[in-house]
């Protein structure tokens, strides 16, 4: 049983329903940004670099796991990441992990091959919700994205970042948009509804963070 993230709405279980898999897509709408500062874009293990339907960049993340419990949510992608290299310096992130109530994205990261440190690559914010706003998502031709979770780079990111060669405009630089599709094991007891409610909710933190 899979369904889109975003159209998403629980109700009837007071525990958490178990994600089985699925995927994670992230169009990587940052792509000339990153191609103009010289910085190349590859996959860490199960993840994949392919393009979509129209041709655009996108990184594939295969969804090992998590747990399903409106507001409550985390999407693994275990043995799954992306890799940046520039300027002579490479950074790894791997064993993805997205918190819908936290709204970022958490992984592995480790520079040059060093030892890992964990922690928030990316800030989540619901595509629908900043429309007509300064923070809407953009796709890589300016144009407007009206579905997904844009990801936008995190302070200590944003270090990383410049390390690899990119020196404007970084914290807070929308890296890409990301699409999920969950895989659950529904309980009998759990009703799951299709509409904009997580959507909602995500908007609703993303307001309250603020």
């Amino acid at each position: 049983m899979a369904f889109t993230l975003g159209l998403l709405v629980s109700g009837g279980s007071a525990h958490a329903i178990p994600i089985i898999g699925d995927q994670t897509s992230v169009l990587l709408t940052s792509e000339q940004t990153l191609t103009d500062a010289g910085v190349a874009v590859s996959a860490l293990g199960s993840a994949t670099i392919t393009n979509d339907e129209v041709g655009r960049t996108t990184a594939v993340l295969p969804i090992t796991g998590g747990d399903f419990s409106p507001p409550a949510i985390t999407i693994e992608h275990g043995d799954a990441g992306l890799q940046l290299a520039g300027n002579g310096v490479t950074v790894a992130a791997d064993n993805l992990v997205i918190d819908i109530q936290a709204l970022t994205l958490s992984g592995d990261v480790s520079v040059d091959g060093g030892d890992p440190t964990t922690g928030a690559i990316f800030d989540l914010d619901p595509c629908i919700d900043l429309i007509g706003s300064d923070a809407q998502c953009i796709d890589g031709d300016g144009s407007i994205l009206f579905n997904g979770y844009k990801l936008t780079l995190t302070e200590e990111a944003a270090a990383l970042a410049q390390s690899l060669g990119i020196e404007t405009g970084v914290a807070g630089a929308q890296f890409g948009v990301a699409y999920i599709d969950v895989r659950l094991i529904p309980e009998p007891s759990t009703a799951v509804l299709i509409g904009l409610g997580l959507v909602a909710a995500a908007a609703g933190r993303r307001r309250t963070r603020a």
